[in-house]
This record gives C-alpha cells, structure tokens and sequence, in this order.
C-alpha cells in the first residue's frame, strides 16, 4: 500500500485541492513567497515527524523524501524520541524553534498534538516560514486562542473515512448489532472526524437512534497495550459483543489479540483504519475485517511540492488537500500489500 508508484498521482491529487477557512484546515499567509532569492539556490525543508516508531509515519516520511529528491529539494527529518504525547509535542516545539532560528526554507510537521504546538506554529508563521500540517490540522478554536491564522493541512478527509465505515456497517451488519467503540485520544481531530462521519451515517447513540447497539465506547489513546486491555474488559462485560471499530490500526493490534485470547475470531469482527502494511497482514489473515486504508505517502510527496511551488512559482498553497481512502477487505488486500 506504501507503493512509491502512489507518488504519481501526486500531481494529479494537487489539481483537486480544495480551499477551506473554517474547522481545522486553515492556512497562513501563503501567496506571495518572502523569499525573492529562492529559485536560484537549493531549498531545505525540514519534516518534522509525530513519531519514527510508526509504520503510518515512516511511509509519510519516504513520501517527503522521495518528492525531494525529485524535485530537487534538501530534506532535513527530525523525530521526536519520547513516547508520550506530552514528550512528543515538547520535542516537536523544540524542533520548530530550531527551524525558526536557522531560518529553513519551509516545514511540514504531522502534529502529536495541534493545540500544543499552535503558539509555536504561530512564531514560524511570523517569521515567514510557510508551513503546512500533515494528516490532521489545527483547530479553529486553538488557532483563535492564539491568534493565528488559517494553516494548511494535508491530509485523508476523515469525515468522508468514518462514512464509508458507517456505509461499511450498514452493509455488513444487521441493525442492531452489539458494536464497541476503541478511540484514539479524546480531543484530536482525526478522533473527532472519523466518528463524526460514522455517526452521520448510522446515528448517533448519544444524540437520538442509532443503527448499532453501542455498548462500549472508551479511549485507547492510539495505543495497542490500551487498546488489548479496554477489548479484554468490553468482552468480560459483554461477552456477546459482535463489532469493534478500532480508531486505528495500532489500537486494533491489542483488540485483536484480546479477542484471540478469548476464542471469540468468528465472533467479534474488527473494523480498523490507517492501512499500515502490519493490520493488512491482519486483514489477509481474518483478523481484521476491514482496514480504511490512507495514503501518507501522498501527504507527504504533495507537502513538498505544495511548498516548492510556493517559493519558486509563487502558487498559493490551498488550505486543504485530501488525500485518497480505501476500504480494503480481505478479497483485495493483496493489491495493497
């Protein structure tokens, strides 16, 4: 699925940006480059990962890279090493700090959490660096509390991701059917987006009726031990449980050996998202019924040339690009793998 072949569409996928204000999309002042100079040297950008221990990120990561040595661009990848959220966006403001005082030529950086690199975010749009947010962008509300402005983001559309699984489910699954929820960390908005999206679909069980009987629904934190240890106590309170979707893949690795560990594979189906090649492995398996598949490649590949078009031609930088999305079950799995 992380197929450097996907960097073609690239180019195509720049053509169908569409530009937004609102939510968590929002872009900096990006149409005029303060860099007159720049077409007669070498660019640098500096990716800034969310974490190098994650399959998701390092296929986002060689997307970068490879658009770089493309096009010509000089890539620095910094990595934050710590392991907690809190440790992450620490190192992730450090890095950006650096980049403001050396004066890079442009940054993407997948955010560990949004709200917590914002003000700092703000310090590189006043210096002039364009930056642009990969996967999931910073909040309306956040940016407002610390006056900054719209930001680029480039990322899967996840309310359109948590539709196709809510169309998944409606498909697959009788109406009723005795469904739990694992999400990532309470407040990040691609938690909120995917279940936004489902719940469009089949009702929301907080709100009014709902397609699913819902009867689990606790944070996992994107983590695979938190995600085992919530899917073992949702089958000891309910042992007739029947479907899980899991806000990640990382979280679905733990549900899933919870549910193997209970003997209950050809009882309780998993619906995953991200696509990383591990849980692909787990749909050609059986062990994952479906995985909603992204492309972090192409956010990747798509950041650089967003920049480098920017900064040598002058092209504004759309405020939202989305990126593509597939459901892929274990008949077609194979095609990603």
């Amino acid at each position: 699925m992380k197929k450097l072949f996907l960097l073609a569409l690239v180019f195509a996928l720049v053509m169908m940006t569409v530009a937004c204000g609102g939510g968590d999309s929002g872009g900096n002042d990006s149409s005029v480059p303060d860099d007159e100079g720049a077409a007669e040297r070498t660019l640098t950008f500096t990716y800034v990962m969310q974490t190098a221990n994650d399959e998701f990120c390092l296929a986002q990561r060689d997307g970068v890279e490879a658009m770089g040595r493309e096009i010509g661009v000089n890539i620095n990848v910094v990595a934050p090493v710590g392991s907690s959220a809190g440790e992450k966006t620490a190192e992730q403001v450090a890095f950006l700090e650096t980049c403001i005082s050396s004066g890079i030529d442009g940054i993407l950086i997948m955010p560990a959490d949004p709200a917590g690199i914002a003000s700092t975010v703000k310090k590189v749009v006043d210096a002039g660096i364009p930056i642009i947010c990969l996967d999931q962008g910073i909040p309306e509300d956040v940016r407002d509390s610390v006056g900054l402005g719209p930001v680029p983001v480039i990322g899967t559309d996840n309310v359109e991701g948590g539709r196709l699984v809510g169309r998944f489910i409606m498909d697959n699954f009788d109406e009723g059917v005795k469904f739990a929820v694992l999400q990532g960390i309470q407040g990040a908005t691609t938690n909120t987006d995917r279940q936004a999206g489902m719940y469009e679909v089949i009702g929301d069980p907080d709100t009014g009726d709902s397609y699913v009987n819902r009867v689990f629904n606790q944070n996992a934190d994107w983590e695979t031990e938190k995600g085992f240890n919530l899917m073992e106590n949702c089958i000891t309170a309910n042992p007739d449980i029947e479907l899980v979707f899991c806000l990640c893949d990382t979280i679905a690795v733990g549900a899933a050996r919870a549910i193997e560990n209970a003997g209950k594979l050809d009882q309780i189906s998993i619906i995953s998202y991200d696509g990383n090649g591990f849980a692909l492995e787990m749909v050609r398996e059986g062990k994952i019924m479906v995985d909603a598949t992204q492309y972090p490649d192409q956010m990747g590949g798509i950041g650089v040339q967003h920049l480098y078009d920017f900064l040598i031609n002058g092209v504004s930088i759309p405020l939202s690009t989305a990126t593509d999305i597939a459901m892929v079950t274990q008949d077609i799995v194979d095609n990603f793998l």
